[in-house]
C-alpha cells in the first residue's frame, strides 16, 4: 500500500485538527507496507520534527535517504534532524551529502553552516555562508 492521495489528505486533515497520533499512524501504516515509499518517509519524518522528535525523525530520514539515494530533499531533512537532535557532526555529513546532489541551494548551504558553527566550526560555517 502506497500512501494515495486520499491518505495524504487525511494525514493532514488529522494534524491541523491536533489530531497527530492518527496522522502518524496514516503514514507509519503506509512506510510499513512499502518501506521505500518516499512521500510516505518524507512526510512521516516532517511530522516527527514538527512535534519535537527530532531522534525519531533521523531515522525516518535516513531510511529514506537509504530508499532515495540521489535524491536531495531526504539527505538535507536527516541532517536537519541531526542538527535539533544535538548531533552536528553527523548533521554536517548529512548535509554535504545533500549538496553533493543540489550544490547550489541556498537554504542547504545556510544549514550547513549552522551546523558547522553548533559543533565549532567557526571557520568552516564562515566559508560556507560568508
Amino acid at each position: 500500500m502506497s500512501l494515495s492521495p486520499d491518505m495524504v489528505r487525511a494525514a493532514a486533515q488529522h494534524a491541523s485538527a491536533g489530531r497527530v497520533r492518527d496522522a502518524e499512524s496514516i503514514y507509519r501504516r503506509a512506510v510499513a507496507s512499502n518501506p521505500s515509499d518516499i512521500q510516505a518517509l518524507m512526510l512521516l519524518g516532517v511530522l516527527l520534527l514538527q512535534t519535537n522528535r527530532p531522534q525519531e525523525a533521523a531515522v525516518v530520514f535516513d531510511d529514506a535517504t537509504k530508499a532515495a539515494p540521489d535524491r536531495f530533499e531526504p539527505a538535507h531533512a536527516l541532517g536537519m534532524a541531526l542538527r535539533r537532535a544535538g548531533k552536528p557532526l553527523e548533521a554536517i555529513a548529512a548535509i554535504q551529502s545533500a549538496l553533493l546532489r543540489a550544490s547550489h541551494s541556498a537554504e542547504a548551504l545556510s544549514n550547513l553552516a549552522g551546523a558547522e558553527a553548533a559543533a565549532g566550526q567557526r571557520n568552516g560555517a564562515i566559508e560556507t555562508y560568508p
